[in-house]
């Protein structure tokens, strides 16, 4: 469990630096989709304000829905949202664990 910790840290890294990119690459772009226009306004390093990620998450949603797979910050978006997956899907192994650690302690085995 103590390595899924370090995990989580540097997917967490990867995320932030993704953010950045998605953020980079949406506002060199000239004619903008709707996505791209919700990410190019974000500040460019990403903060712990709930209203910039969420934001992040629907112009990340929106550029992926909008954009095709040949727009840099589509690809970027898509990127940032299987980051994020990856981090539930990491708490949620987290969370199993320490639950089968708490019954196995409490079964004394």
């Amino acid at each position: 469990m103590d390595k899924l910790v370090f995990y989580l840290f540097y997917i967490a890294v990867a995320t932030v630096i993704s953010r950045t990119c998605a953020v980079i690459l949406a506002r060199r772009v000239a004619e903008k989709t709707a996505g791209e226009e919700v990410l190019a306004k974000l500040p460019l390093l990403a903060s712990r304000d709930i209203g910039d990620m969420q934001d992040t998450f629907y112009g990340c949603v929106l550029a992926i829905r909008t954009g095709s797979l040949r727009r840099p910050a589509t690809i970027a978006a898509l990127v940032q949202m299987c980051l994020w997956g990856v981090v539930v899907a990491l708490l949620l192994m987290m969370a199993v664990l320490g639950i089968i650690e708490i019954v196995q302690h409490g079964q004394g085995q």
